[in-house]
């Protein structure tokens, strides 16, 4: 089996989904039987509670390199500012953790046989490729979100320039790596005109861990200790940034007032501020707008759901597939997507009936669609169906590691 270097920005203690998504995948490929290593930053998305039993980062290289034990897979960490922050402390991050990684490849505790990078940051993939030719490993570069076009959609020309500049060393990297793996169908053409007609581009989406989310009774103790069990509640749990449109729901929360419904969102970002001066101006007590929650009572928000939202800005939704998608379909629950229709989360939703879709604007089909939830609690359970059978089928991580597996396979038995 293979020596395998998972090369991200975000990995566990960190809070944040694709740490989440990335624990998993590590978890099975380490269960097939591949020999792993991470290589990361210091918890700055959401960084765990200090009082809260995670993996300790212990130094390891001076001042800034620090190393931890994720179930028995050595994770080395790069110093970066603790915070998230804005755009040009995220390229600061991004600058430190790229600088300091390709001096610390040249250790020997990283050679490896396969380097997988993971975006963000874009630069990622061509970093990984530098560091896989130290070794003559191969590379392969998952794009979970095309930040060109995430960028290019903004309407400040400063953004479009960006956008730009992000798009060719996206480029640099789709060309340097030996593979490319894509989370959705619909970007696989643009990144295979990016690149070289030998490259191997596979989709592969994201995994959820179904040992966490899983489908468990409506009214369970979390919800009866929130004072849930008769309402209609429906959350949101995820993140506040710029990829997400929460401006339906002033108008939503107070046209369903009439409801007996709870109205959730959970989690933290660049919207948050906004998002909670919003329900506080509404001053509706069925509307509440909570920070970021440990992932044990994120999955326990989704149990006590009847109705899970995901809320995409219109001009990210080329370039990005938001994963909570999968942990709504895990919980058994069904799901009412916000956001431009003809996307690859849009199809998937309508063509396997996981839920309502409504498009960006439209936002009397919003309220309809949760009256229609509201007075349907059968179809609510029969989309919820449709999700669980989906996961198992195509979702866990276990058929997420193996897609994986055969890919590495395959790159080395070509290198």
């Amino acid at each position: 089996m293979a020596k395998i270097l998972i090369y991200t920005l975000v990995f566990p203690p960190d809070q944040v989904s694709t740490a989440y998504v990335l624990a998993n995948l590590v978890r099975g490929l380490r269960d097939l039987g591949h020999d792993l290593k991470v290589l990361t930053t210091t918890p700055h998305y959401q960084p765990p509670n200090k009082d809260k039993n995670v993996q300790l980062l212990e130094p390891y290289l001076g001042s800034w390199v620090f190393r931890s034990d994720f179930e028995g897979t050595s994770c080395y960490h790069i110093k970066v500012p603790a915070t998230k922050g804005g755009i040009f402390q995220r390229l600061q991050t991004s600058i430190l953790f790229h600088w300091y990684s390709l001096r610390f490849s040249r250790r020997e505790e990283m050679k490896s046989d396969v380097i997988i990078a993971f975006t963000p940051p874009p630069i990622i993939g061509f970093v990984a490729s530098k560091i896989a030719s130290r070794y003559e490993a191969c590379s392969i570069f998952n794009v979970g979100d095309l930040v060109s076009e995430l960028f290019k959609a903004e309407n400040k020309w400063i953004k479009k320039i960006l956008g730009k500049i992000i798009q060719f060393i996206e480029t640099a990297g789709f060309r340097r790596c030996d593979a490319i793996v894509s989370v959705t169908p619909s970007s696989v053409e643009y990144i295979r005109s990016q690149t070289r007609d030998s490259q191997i581009i596979k989709v592969i989406p994201d995994s959820v861990d179904t040992n966490l989310y899983y489908q468990s009774p409506r009214n369970n103790d979390y919800s009866r200790q929130q004072g849930w069990e008769e309402k209609f509640v429906v959350s949101y749990v995820g993140n506040y940034g710029r990829a997400q449109d929460f401006s339906p729901l002033p108008r939503v929360v107070s046209v369903c007032s009439d409801l007996n419904a709870k109205f959730i969102c959970v989690g933290g970002g660049l919207k948050y501020d906004k998002l909670l001066k919003a329900a506080r101006e509404l001053d509706n007590p069925q509307w509440e707008v909570w920070g970021y929650q440990p992932i044990e009572t994120t999955a326990m928000i989704n149990a006590s759901s009847d109705l899970c939202l995901i809320m995409l800005d219109a001009k990210v939704s080329k370039g990005s597939f938001p994963s909570k998608l999968y942990t709504i379909m895990a919980s058994g629950r069904p799901v009412l997507y916000y956001g431009p229709c003809e996307t690859d989360i849009g199809r998937l939703i309508c063509e396997n009936d996981l839920g309502w879709t409504v498009e960006t604007g439209d936002i009397d089909g919003f309220i309809r669609a949760v009256r229609e939830a509201y007075n349907n609690p059968e179809r609510r359970e029969q989309m919820g169906r449709n999700g669980l059978k989906l996961v198992e089928e195509q979702y866990s991580s276990q058929i997420v590691a193996r897609k994986y597996h055969e890919l590495i396979e395959k790159i080395l038995a070509t290198k």
